[in-house]
């Protein structure tokens, strides 16, 4: 099975377990947050770059193919030891390199409509003060 949910703003930590017959899980461009749950043995293919997720990624999934995988963005952690198996995985050594020197902090939704509401009222703040001044 596969799941994709791609640049859609979704704000939540990543589902714990996830199902065992997940295959492809693509993830990547939201805000998602928290760490990586275990992953499903039987996953050939992951994507959850440009998230805001933390923390040491789980091990890696047997069935998962050398470059079948996009960790980074985030801010992730290398586990202790280190798992090689992302290197292959990721196609990068290490794999971690550009996680928390490329992380972005994304606004949720609710922060852009405070952002605009501020806008907005600063604008009309603007006019009426004109508008007295005139």
């Amino acid at each position: 099975d596969d799941f994709q949910a791609h640049q859609n703003q979704l704000s939540a930590p990543i589902p714990d377990p996830l199902p065992n017959v997940l295959r492809t899980l693509i993830l990547s461009s939201n805000q998602l947050t928290g760490p990586i749950p275990t992953l499903p043995a039987a996953m050939t293919s992951l994507s959850v770059s440009s998230n805001q997720l933390t923390g040491a990624p789980p091990a890696t999934p047997a069935a998962l193919g050398a470059g079948n995988a996009r960790l980074c963005p985030n801010v992730l952690s290398p586990p202790s030891p280190t798992d090689a198996a992302w290197d292959a995985a990721t196609g990068s050594t290490p794999w971690y390199a550009d996680c928390r020197a490329a992380a972005v902090n994304v606004p949720t939704l609710g922060e852009w409509a405070l952002l605009l509401l501020g806008v907005a009222a600063a604008g009309l703040g603007a006019r009426r003060l004109r508008s007295r001044q005139a």
